[in-house]
């Protein structure tokens, strides 16, 4: 007796009951989608995370600092720039024809000076760590050996994010022993795919590397066979330190590792050492803050805004109170703000109607 044919659309709705076949068909084509069709460096801040990138890529981790003056970013070679120029005016010229208005442009970096006649100033702010530049330094830099320009240094390096992201994320939604769709779910936010297909930005990595952390401490939370309380610990350290040196905010959710510690007494017993763990991530993000800190340039200054940075330590080290009045007076301030940002993205790109924001997130 033959086997009966499955059909096509069974075989569809086979894959979507899957969590980790869901994640990889949608951030697959959707994401290769966006690394071809969104305008070379038309990703949220993508010529500043490129040219971050090259820069590594040629063995600076750390920016280059003009003496004299409040540049801090990379003297980048004349021909890279004028062809990265041309990219970002053919792209403006689409904003304008979308706005129907013609945009202004940020101020410039050519005022100042690179110590070489064939350099150019490029400048970039609080693009710190070079651990989650990694997948597009490696593409970047292989690029840059058979040749290629610009466009094809972008295209490498936005393919390998895509690809890093994806891989990441995949192996925490296969090894979560619960909780998948919700993992499924918060990488597939529009933010979090286009940025990992068409920014070059290091927040596609951290926010891989994030869920990585999340599914960690789900597998401590329930154990699998084999998993040993000294391995779970050894993982969460590693894992919290990744974090930890990829971007400073995030190393929050390290704090997912002491879930497993709320439970019974001889649970905490065995696993005490993932409170220690966790701490890890905090001990290495504040220690390569503190070694880098004077490197970073914010962009306060777009916006007019001069901080002091000693002066603000101060304050919060001594009257944190502020800090948390000011953190809950942002929240109703900004909330609606933040939520259409991980769902809107932009006008060009996904311009969601609110209701349709509303839904997405209640889901």
């Amino acid at each position: 007796m033959e086997r009966p044919v499955e059909r096509p659309t069974k075989r569809l709705v086979a894959i979507f009951r899957d969590p980790l076949h869901t994640f990889l068909l949608l951030a697959v084509v959707v994401g290769g989608y966006l690394v071809v069709v969104v305008p070379y460096f038309g990703g949220t801040d993508e010529p500043a995370h490129f040219y971050r990138s090259y820069q590594i890529s040629t063995g600076q981790f750390v920016p280059e600092k003009i003496a004299g003056s409040d540049f801090s970013g990379f003297c980048a070679p004349k021909d890279l720039v004028s062809d990265v120029e041309r990219y970002k005016a053919s792209y403006l010229k689409h904003l304008e024809a979308l706005a129907g208005v013609e945009l202004p442009t940020l101020p410039s970096a050519r005022q100042r000076r690179c110590s070489s006649k064939a350099d150019a100033p490029e400048t970039f702010s609080t693009f710190g760590s070079p651990v989650p530049y990694a997948p597009q330094v490696l593409a970047i830099l292989a690029a840059r050996e058979v040749g290629a320009g610009a466009g094809g240094m972008l295209l490498a390096g936005r393919i390998a994010l895509l690809a890093a992201y994806v891989t990441i994320v995949a192996f925490a939604i296969r090894r979560a022993p619960r909780a998948r769709w919700a993992l499924v779910a918060t990488a597939l936010i529009p933010v979090a795919v286009f940025q990992s297909a068409s920014s070059l930005s290091p927040d596609a990595f951290t926010t891989a590397v994030a869920l990585l952390v999340v599914s960690s401490a789900l597998r401590a939370l329930d154990p699998p066979a084999g998993a040993t309380p000294r391995h779970l610990v050894v993982e969460a350290a590693l894992l919290s330190a990744l974090l930890g040196v990829c971007k400073p905010a995030y190393v929050v959710v390290a704090g997912c590792y002491l879930l497993p510690l709320l439970g019974s007494r001889e649970r905490r017993a065995k696993l005490w050492g993932l409170a220690p763990a966790a701490a890890v991530g905090v001990v290495v993000t504040l220690v390569w803050n503190e070694i880098v800190g004077g490197v970073w340039r914010t962009d306060a200054t777009l916006f007019g805004a001069r901080p002091d940075p000693p002066a603000r330590k101060h304050d919060l080290f001594t009257a944190p109170w502020h800090f948390v009045a000011d953190a809950a007076r942002t929240v109703p301030d900004q909330f609606w703000d933040w939520l259409k940002g991980l769902w809107g993205v932009g006008p060009s790109v996904t311009n969601w109607p609110g209701a349709v924001i509303v839904v997405a997130v209640v889901l």
